[in-house]
């Protein structure tokens, strides 16, 4: 589109009425063109899909965190799931439900409407992280600790979430947030969000199918035809329920 209007054009006070009836005719030409520009705009605007539900994100040097979810609408009765998010700065930990020999887990506390039930908070495998003498389980990079979410009977659902962390590096820094989201009711599909989920999914730990046994030297043998020296690459043993341990 040609580029017409004031930009081009300076007005004299000793123009002829011929000469300003073509000024205001530019000006015009060029407001109408701006006119049928921004409609378009807006139009385009109004035919582009909704924006994916995710939280105001909280941001600090060490970490930014959001609510995010695995759908953008919800059906009464039909579980979909919310997580927080942790995008954790370079160098930067925070840890698994049992953080090892110092530390603290995430803590999320759920509110939602009448009638509406939320899960309990799933934990993605964690890493030995050595911290001086020390041994801790944790994560580094980003983490999504994802929540179990069934809407009360009109489908949309808000969820509110207070959570708190501690995220360590040389030092630990206790941090929270308040988050919601607003789900509306409608047909659920998956969100832009939907492949952290699925990450998540694949690296959560699952029932072993695998025999286990703990010899009287406190040894413990894990037994199964896969298990050969040429497909086990690493092993290791994280308890994640200290109590049940010391309680058998």
């Amino acid at each position: 589109m040609e580029n017409r209007g004031i930009s081009c054009y300076v007005r004299s006070e000793t123009e002829s009425a011929l000469g300003d009836m073509m000024a205001r005719t530019t000006w015009h030409a060029d407001t109408l063109e701006r006119g049928l520009l921004a409609g378009l705009l807006l139009a385009i605007g109004w035919l582009s899909p909704a924006r994916a539900l995710e939280s105001a994100s909280v941001a600090s040097a060490r970490a930014t965190a959001s609510l995010v979810s695995d759908t953008d609408a919800a059906a009464a009765g039909t579980p979909f799931r919310v997580a927080l998010r942790l995008q954790l700065a370079p160098g930067w930990h925070t840890y698994w439900q049992n953080p090892g020999d110092a530390g603290l887990p995430p803590e999320l506390q759920i509110d939602l409407p009448t009638g509406g039930g939320a899960g309990t908070v799933g934990w993605p495998a964690p890493q030995r992280i050595q911290e001086g003498a020390l041994m801790t389980y944790g994560y580094t990079g980003d983490i999504l600790f994802p929540v179990a979410i069934t809407p009360a009977g009109v489908g949309a659902t808000t969820v509110q979430v207070h959570a708190n962390w501690l995220v360590c590096h040389e030092i630990c820094v206790p941090e929270e947030a308040d988050f919601r989201l607003d789900v509306p009711a409608g047909a659920p599909a998956p969100s832009p969000q939907a492949p952290l989920f699925a990450a998540f999914d694949r690296s959560a730990p699952h029932a072993s199918p695998w025999r286990a046994v703990i010899g009287p030297d406190g040894t413990l043998f894990v037994q199964g035809p896969e298990l050969t020296p040429s497909t086990v690459v690493d092993a290791s043993l994280m308890i994640a329920d200290v109590p049940l341990l010391a309680s058998r």
